[in-house]
């Protein structure tokens, strides 16, 4: 989500997935997400049967196909109510990227207001110091970090997130300012949600899913499946959103069994990103957001 000079500070600073949350979700990509939850408004991301709808959608607005090319989504929630999106082009910067779309809505998804944040590519909103912490590459394809806030402009920050994926390299997973002890995936990195400083879990590149809760010194494969699209912690259940024939499903892991189509994403299209928070889960494109309540899926 080493300190020798200030170049360095600013590289470590930026330890996202979702996610949210997410993050936990700290990126999907995610955050911490009972850590979140209590974020002032300072600091305001497979089945073939399609399942039944379940719940209402709240229309509004992983790596796949954005509107505008290959890139990524990612949502951090604070509450039911308030959540951060960031949405990149491409996962690897290019001095001619256009700048990631990053907003804030404060009314369940329906509405979200641009933050001008000076990022071509976001790799993480994650929750460290009270803030989130938006991680990426700036303009000229540096390592960046920046406070976001509903009040106050982005600012430049060397807060250090615990878990975030390597803007420079988004195959790789950093913990608190380096790379991990045992990388998770070989086939790169989608998405990434934990519960604490030593409880991570890593969607990898292949859809397999993998656990550690040794902070990275060790992995352990989960539950996953071939059409998973975004991951999401809740206590101890780890979430996998995935496209169905009926849109998007979401289901708990391990189990999995009681999995349900969220309402309104039948048409969705891209990138998706999941995080939650206290009994929400929040489900985000790069168009459009839903929250449903976690029970729906347990």
């Amino acid at each position: 989500m080493p300190r020798p000079n200030a170049a360095m500070l600013l590289l470590v600073g930026l330890v996202a997935a979702d996610v949210v949350l997410v993050t936990g979700a700290i990126r999907s990509t995610h955050v911490d997400t009972a850590q979140m939850a209590r974020a002032m408004d300072s600091a305001t991301a497979p089945t073939s049967a399609a399942p039944s709808p379940k719940g209402s959608a709240a229309t509004a607005t992983a790596q796949s196909e954005t509107k505008s090319g290959s890139g990524k989504v990612i949502v951090a929630a604070l509450s039911d109510k308030r959540a951060w999106r960031a949405v990149s082009s491409s996962v690897i910067c290019s001095p001619d990227s256009e700048a990631a779309d990053i907003g804030r809505s404060q009314n369940g998804g329906k509405d979200w207001t641009t933050v001008k944040v000076p990022l071509n590519t976001v790799s993480g909103l994650s929750y460290a110091g009270g803030r989130v912490i938006a991680t990426g590459m700036d303009a000229s394809c540096q390592p960046a970090a920046y406070a976001l806030s509903s009040s106050d402009a982005p600012s430049v920050t060397t807060k250090e997130p615990t878990w975030v994926i390597d803007p420079a390299d988004p195959t790789k997973l950093m913990s608190s300012g380096g790379s991990v002890a045992k990388q998770p995936c070989s086939s790169g990195l989608l998405d990434i949600a934990a519960n604490s400083k030593s409880d991570v879990v890593a969607l990898c590149g292949d859809h397999s899913i993998e656990h550690s809760t040794t902070a990275g010194d060790s992995w352990q494969q989960e539950r996953g499946g071939s059409k998973v699209l975004a991951i999401a912690t809740g206590t101890n259940t780890i979430f996998t959103a995935s496209r169905a024939k009926c849109g998007i499903s979401v289901a708990a892991v391990p189990g999995g069994d009681n999995t349900n189509c969220v309402a309104g994403t039948k048409d969705w299209s891209g990138p998706v990103d999941m995080t939650i928070v206290g009994g929400t889960v929040w489900l985000a494109t790069a168009d459009d957001a839903v929250t449903e309540p976690v029970a729906d899926f347990t």
